[in-house]
């Protein structure tokens, strides 16, 4: 269920950017010759922007305390520019979205407005962490926040996590209980269960062949 509501989460965000252009029909005939099952997909539109904070990116979601958290990168018009932040919703049941709250406003570098990005859930014990991260203009400068709340609503500091990197996906538990964080070629862990302290970087490059992993590193 958690992941039919992610993809379903991604779909909706995609849509819910302003397209300018005559939007296409589109066909999903689906067709599987192993006989696997065709899902029933539940849809519902989170957020719709208005004349500002047109792309929006990056979603996540998950299940807390009874209500599911979406939460999202929400730019001023342009994919990872300068001044995007990081936003998220509330619903009871899926269906009905609160109007997004801002997670995280961006701070600057030389009077220009950094870049934020949503990093994804996760969840311990009753509390519920989001990461983000940041970065300048110029993609330097990378860095992963860390905030928590017990209810929902109240969110405690930014935590620095010491890590130069910007997932797209919260922690994930191996089988032995520690957490890992995907990144493009940086794999950090830690061994603390709650996903805020703790974290070593380890990577299949040598350390002196890099010092962050963000977007940059796709190019």
């Amino acid at each position: 269920m958690k992941s039919r509501l992610a993809i379903t989460f991604a779909l909706m965000l995609f849509l819910s950017t302003k397209i300018w252009a005559q939007t296409p029909e589109i066909r999903n005939n689906y067709v599987d010759s192993t006989g696997l099952p065709h899902l029933k997909i539940e849809r519902s539109m989170i957020f719709t922007p208005g004349d500002s904070g047109l792309y929006n990116h990056h979603p996540a979601i998950i299940s807390f305390k009874n209500r599911f958290y979406a939460m999202w990168s929400n730019g001023l018009k342009d994919e990872d520019s300068p001044g995007q932040r990081v936003v998220y919703a509330i619903s009871p049941d899926f269906i009905h979205w609160s109007e997004p709250k801002v997670l995280a406003n961006p701070t600057k570098t030389n009077d220009t407005l950094n870049v934020l990005t949503a990093a994804g859930f996760y969840q311990h014990d009753g509390t519920l962490v989001a990461y983000f991260g940041e970065y300048t203009r110029h993609r330097q400068n990378t860095k992963l926040y860390a905030v928590t709340t017990e209810d929902g609503e109240h969110w405690g500091r930014e935590i620095d996590l010491h890590l130069p990197l910007i997932p797209n996906h919260g922690p994930q538990q191996l089988k032995g209980g520690r957490l890992l964080i995907s990144g493009n070629f940086l794999f950090p862990y830690t061994d603390d269960p709650q996903g805020i302290s703790g974290w070593k970087t380890s990577s299949f490059y040598a350390d002196s062949l890099y010092t962050q992993d963000n977007s940059s590193a796709f190019y």
